[in-house]
């Protein structure tokens, strides 16, 4: 069953024009960012994400960008001192920015994105219940006309923020 899985990987690879060899260097070139002052963490490709920005002062969080700065990610936390759901948070802050894509709202999180100027805007963020809870997210803004090629990066943030 293994080795069937692999052959299907390395077959899909070819198809897509990608070698067996880059598609290892690019699951070994995550990393994890962990932020010490909220308890986020998520994976981010390293390898594409090769720029980071001075740390905001207050330690929230951490932004990267491509050598080209054609993308951009920011993962981070902060409290959540208004107690927002994360239906208020889109209602509040989301959605004035304009008419979005796509939404997922759930009771412990919340998919939003958008295509502005020919951008892509996508945000994920996770609430912790307690008092004060904590929000954790990220945000990646890339081109639209590269969507298929962030696409998989894209759900693998996702999946990993804690």
């Amino acid at each position: 069953m293994v080795k069937r899985l692999v052959l299907l990987a390395l077959a899909i690879c070819v198809l897509a024009g990608m070698s067996a060899s880059e598609l290892l260097a690019q699951a070994e070139n995550w990393r994890t960012y962990a932020n010490p002052r909220f308890g986020t963490r998520a994976d981010y490709p390293a390898h594409l994400f090769t720029q980071a920005e001075p740390p905001p002062a207050n330690g929230d969080g951490q932004s990267f960008t491509t050598a080209d700065r054609r993308a951009k990610l920011s993962i981070y936390g902060s409290f959540n001192a208004t107690g927002e759901t994360p239906r208020s948070y889109v209602e509040n802050f989301i959605r004035p920015e304009g008419k979005l894509a796509y939404e997922l709202i759930r009771d412990t999180y919340f998919v939003a994105s958008a295509e502005r100027d020919g951008r892509i805007h996508y945000m994920r963020c996770n609430f912790a219940k307690g008092d004060p809870g904590i929000i954790r997210c990220f945000a990646i803004e890339y081109p639209a006309a590269e969507k298929r090629h962030w696409d998989a990066a894209v759900k693998r943030i996702a999946s990993s923020l804690r």
